[in-house]
């Protein structure tokens, strides 16, 4: 090195720290885990009777997730995960140095920043006012009403069903009805809590500069916003799992209603039907002591 030249900046963060296996291994984890979930689910959806405005939203939210995941894998998953396990340091693989210098081109953007990204007007009305509301409370928003409108037409078709359902007489399908709206119900409103819940923290973050200033988020460190990029991973990976374990959930308990309620009919009828024999009885035996009665006076007659 030239003796002029300003020294290196110590590195903070190992190769091997906690921040890069949540941003590396784990989060491969979970995108092939949510990958396989996701695709589990869109064969689930396909398969089974719902509202057609709750399967439309359930296989854009899973696609969608699908199309999330794989970006995520390709733009940093996948080099972290070659950079923690020590796989780039491999020279004699042509094809991982071509696989590395690929993610380095997919990287140099947030390396080495341009000029335009050093504009103080850059930083402030694009990445930290813009950037912040269109990431954090954009999603809220939509996700919001895009569930609140699902869930609304969904009850006003099933209320329609009900309706003719009850004029027909078929209770027991109106019944039925009602427990599977109240389960689509109860999995969108815990789609809707995950989704804010695993928000929040990333939320917390991208709004930090909007309150310290942008120099304030070079404080920070790697862990917290490794953990928050997990944590969006996560909620993408998991909505597989709450929609198909929750819905397999709540059907076993629809079900077994079900045969609550038929066995409690059978009882009735049991019950019906032997509370007329027992009338039918005991009109016979009175009928039977009216006639002896009848025929006693005669018979004392004839002797």
């Amino acid at each position: 090195m030239h003796p002029l030249d300003p020294p290196l900046p110590n590195c903070t963060m190992p190769a091997r720290s906690l921040a890069m296996l949540f941003d590396g291994p784990l989060s491969a984890v979970v995108i092939l885990a949510g990958i396989l979930g996701n695709v589990y689910c869109l064969r689930v959806l396909f398969r089974i009777s719902i509202n057609t405005s709750m399967l439309v939203s359930l296989t854009g939210l899973a696609i969608w997730d699908i199309v999330l995941l794989l970006a995520a894998f390709s733009h940093h998953s996948l080099w972290t995960s070659l950079d923690f396990l020590g796989i780039r340091e491999e020279p004699w693989d042509p094809y991982l140095v071509a696989l590395n210098g690929l993610m380095e081109c997919a990287h140099i953007t947030s390396r080495h920043e341009t000029t335009l990204m050093q504009n103080p007007y850059y930083h402030v009305f694009y990445r930290t006012i813009f950037l912040s509301v269109l990431k954090t409370f954009g999603p809220f928003v939509i996700i919001t009403m895009l569930t609140v409108s699902t869930v609304r037409s969904m009850r006003q078709s099933m209320d329609c069903r009900a309706t003719i359902l009850i004029e027909q007489g078929k209770d027991h399908l109106f019944m039925a009805d009602q427990d599977k709206t109240r389960s689509l119900q109860t999995i969108s409103v815990l789609l809707l809590g995950k989704f804010l819940m695993l928000r929040c923290w990333p939320t917390t973050l991208a709004m930090f500069p909007v309150f310290f200033g942008s120099s304030a988020s070079e404080r920070i460190s790697p862990l917290p916003i490794d953990a928050s990029e997990f944590f969006l991973l996560l909620n993408s990976a998991t909505n597989s799992f709450v929609f198909v374990v929750l819905k397999s959930a709540f059907e076993t308990r629809r079900l077994k209603r079900i045969r609550m309620r038929q066995r409690e009919l059978v009882a009735q009828h049991a019950e019906q039907v032997l509370s007329i024999g027992k009338a039918l009885a005991a009109d016979k035996l009175f009928l039977l002591q009216d006639i002896e009665h009848e025929t006693a006076p005669a018979n004392y007659a004839d002797r």
